[in-house]
Formats: C-alpha cells, sequence, structure tokens
C-alpha cells in the first residue's frame, strides 16, 4: 500500500523498494526522474512546467497502471509541500472589508528607489520572505529571487489594512491568468496613454468592461485552482477587489513614472515578469490580514527567513515573538534609508519589563496625529533615545537597527538611558 503520509521521502522510498525487482533499462529513468524531482522539492526550485514534461515523458513510454498511480501520487504531494495557498489555507482566505480603515489607506509605493533594499535581502537559510505593502513587497521579491533563487521559499503578504490584502490577491489572480506579459499589460490597467483621465464615468464603464473579461478568463484557466475560484466567488468578494485594483492603479500608475522603479518594473520588462508568474502561479504568494508581529500562524509550518517591515517602527514598536532568526529590514522614508539586523529575541521577563517601560514612554510621549488619526509614538522614542545620545535619529538607527523593534539591544538602550535620566534627576534634586 502507498504511504500517503505528507512527506514526498517516503513516497520514493517506497517507489524504490516496489520496483527493486523490475528490469533496469525499463524504470531506471523513472526513479532517476522521481529522485530528482523530490530533491527539487527540497529545495525549493521545483518547476511546475518541468513536472508537466516529466509526467509526459514516463507516461510516453509502455504505461503501466501503477506507473501512472506513482507519477500522480507525487504531483499530488509536491503541490501540497509547496503551495502556500493550500498550506495556510485558512489565513490566506480571511478578510472583511464591510468596515473601511480609519486610517490613510495608501495602496501605491511610495518609495521611488527600491533597488536601495538589494544590500538587505539576505537569506542566511531557506524560508519565507514576509513583507508588508502592496507592489513594494513584490519588488523586493523580484529583487531576491535574483540573488537567492532557491533559497525563498514564498512570499507572505502581512498588513492589517484589509485593503493591502484585496488589491495584493487580485493582482496574483492576474498574473496567474496572462498569457505573457504583453496580456497582463493589458488586464491589468485600464488607460494606456500614461495621463490619468479624470472622467469617472469612462473609468467606471473600463473597470466593469475589465472585470467581465478578467471573469471568463478565469473560469477557462489552467493556472485557477477551484478553491481559489470558489474564493472569489464568495459574495461580491472578485468584483469589489477588482474596483479597488483598478481604480488605485489608474489613479496612480507606479509602471508610467519615469526615472523610477527601474530593475523592478514587470509590466515592462519579460524576465522579471516570467520570475513573478512563474511564483505565482506556483501558489507561492499570498496576503493574510493584521499585524506584522503576529505571525505564529506561519512559524507552525513554516521558517520565517526574511521580514521587510518598511516603516511601521514609526508607528509601533513590533513584539516579534520568533522561533525564527529572520533578518529584519526597516526603512525610514523621508530620506530613504534602509537598514537591518538579525532578530535575537529576548526572555520572557525582560519582555515583560520591556513592554512596562514602553507603557510609561507612551503615555508621556505620544499624541495623536489629526492627519492620520494614528499615534506614531515609534518615531517620537526613537528620537527622544537618539536627544539624549546626542546623536541624529538616522546615526541611532544605522547604529543599531534593532532599535527599532523588541530586542536585547532595545532592552539594554532604555535602561542605559533610565539609569542615566534617573542620576540625572537625583542629582538636580539635591541641587534644590
Amino acid at each position: 500500500m502507498i504511504n500517503t503520509s505528507f512527506s514526498t521521502q517516503p513516497f520514493i522510498t517506497f517507489l524504490r523498494q516496489t520496483l527493486r525487482a523490475t528490469p533496469p533499462q525499463e524504470w531506471s529513468h523513472l526513479i532517476q526522474s522521481c529522485s530528482q524531482l523530490s530533491q527539487a522539492c527540497h529545495n525549493n526550485t521545483l518547476d511546475p512546467a518541468r513536472l508537466k514534461s516529466v509526467q509526459m515523458h514516463l507516461l510516453g513510454n509502455p504505461a503501466t497502471a501503477l506507473k501512472v498511480a506513482l507519477i500522480m501520487g507525487l504531483t499530488r504531494r509536491i503541490q501540497r509541500h509547496t503551495s502556500l495557498e493550500t498550506i495556510f489555507d485558512e489565513e490566506a482566505t480571511t478578510i472583511n472589508l464591510e468596515n473601511p480603515p480609519n486610517f490613510h489607506s495608501c495602496l501605491v509605493p511610495n518609495e521611488t528607489e527600491p533597488l536601495g533594499i538589494v544590500p538587505h535581502l539576505v537569506l542566511d537559510r531557506p524560508g519565507i520572505f514576509v513583507a508588508t505593502g502592496t507592489e513594494r513587497a513584490f519588488f523586493a521579491l523580484l529583487l531576491l529571487l535574483a540573488k537567492e533563487p532557491t533559497k525563498c521559499q514564498g512570499l507572505v503578504v502581512r498588513d492589517f489594512n484589509p485593503e493591502v490584502k484585496a488589491y495584493v490577491d487580485f493582482l496574483v489572480l492576474l498574473l496567474r491568468i496572462s498569457d505573457n506579459r504583453e496580456d497582463f499589460a493589458r488586464l491589468s490597467r485600464l488607460f494606456e496613454d500614461d495621463e490619468y483621465k479624470h472622467n469617472l464615468d469612462e473609468e467606471s464603464a473600463l473597470i466593469t468592461w475589465q472585470l467581465w473579461t478578467v471573469e471568463r478568463r478565469i473560469e477557462n484557466s489552467p493556472y485557477i485552482p477551484p478553491d481559489m475560484k470558489e474564493y472569489f466567488r464568495n459574495g461580491r468578494r472578485f468584483w469589489t477587489f477588482g474596483q479597488l485594483y483598478y481604480h488605485t492603479t489608474a489613479k496612480h500608475d507606479w509602471s508610467k513614472r519615469q526615472g523610477c522603479f527601474e530593475g523592478v518594473n514587470y509590466l515592462k520588462n519579460n524576465e522579471l515578469f516570467n520570475r513573478l508568474q512563474k511564483f505565482a502561479r506556483a501558489g507561492k504568494i499570498i496576503a493574510t490580514v493584521g499585524k506584522i508581529d503576529d505571525l505564529a500562524f506561519l512559524e507552525q509550518k513554516r521558517n520565517i527567513a526574511l521580514m521587510d517591515i518598511w516603516n511601521i517602527p514609526d508607528y509601533t514598536i513590533p513584539n516579534f515573538q520568533l522561533k525564527s532568526r529572520p533578518r529584519i529590514i526597516s526603512t525610514t522614508v523621508v530620506p530613504l534609508i534602509y537598514r537591518s539586523s538579525v532578530y535575537a529575541p529576548i526572555e520572557p521577563s525582560q519582555a515583560e519589563e520591556l513592554t512596562w517601560i514602553l507603557e510609561l514612554f507612551k503615555r508621556k510621549i505620544s499624541a495623536p496625529d489629526p492627519k492620520r488619526k494614528a499615534y506614531r509614538f515609534g518615531g517620537r522614542f526613537s528620537r527622544l533615545l537618539a536627544k539624549d545620545r546626542g546623536i541624529s535619529h538616522q546615526d541611532l538607527l544605522n547604529q543599531n537597527p534593532a532599535l527599532s523593534y523588541y530586542s536585547i539591544e532595545l532592552f539594554e538602550e532604555l535602561r542605559r538611558y533610565l539609569s542615566r535620566t534617573s542620576g540625572q534627576a537625583t542629582d538636580a534634586k539635591h541641587q534644590d
């Protein structure tokens, strides 16, 4: 009886045992091909086109029921093993757009030099890349795949704004159904010229037409799994996501900005588009709704190798409680500066004390920002530490990027700060 466990390796072992008595000239190529596929699965370099090619080659030879069953079984196991859409089905299909966000929703990339992140795209071990935002997550993924083509096992977009997930889900859908880059450019944009036409009636009509076109393509596309079709059929999810995506790209089309996004503009470069489409069709791109430091669901099944948290530390100080040791990239928007450090967790007792100390600071220095309706505690806090040291805010974070989130470095820096300020307060009291 065939081993039906999740792992691919027991299946390969069974295959070799079953075929031990079979003439080598008939089955050796089958064993070799399956071993190669198993290794590719383990290294995350499996190409769906390669898998299909091997299947057709094997089934083109004198076939037996056993051979067909073995190859189909291996195919299913490899697909389950590599698709994030399957592994994290619940998280990837949970979204609620009924209550719009009570903050300014920025769905377009606001950095003009995405190549600046390249030195920080380092994977010490194979694993998942976690990023926040919409297009900027795809830019970083393209650059990461160029550097580490075998170590990146998938992209998980994590953002507490549900509109980000809606945008990303629809973008992945378009990547899956497009025949090529030119086809994707036609399906993903409403206007061909460089200027946005401020005619809302025309835009609405074009969106409706595009959505009808995409909807027909979904039903006939071999690259849309049944579960994904069902996901978009749920309520008006397909039309809601599509309207959000098309309205955003029509009003702010990043791909047409001159002098920006060089090296990541997949709408104008076949190699970049093919790289991204291959990843999307393999089910290795998902978007989830939630806080960037709430990743327990992900670590239960995958190693987190790299994180890009953008400028979230300007607003809050993430409390990552990770078993993994990813490199964490953070950014200052003005001026645009990328920085990174390898995550080192702190002890639970230290985390408790750090939370208490930060709460005291929050009560003291935080104030509502009327424009964004949010607390920019993180930025105020790090500037306070920089002022105490007598250096600039940028220099402080450049010297120690780990001060942007819960870390040993932040814990020790706060203790030094409290020690200095307590001493100053005591001296001033004695002088009085």
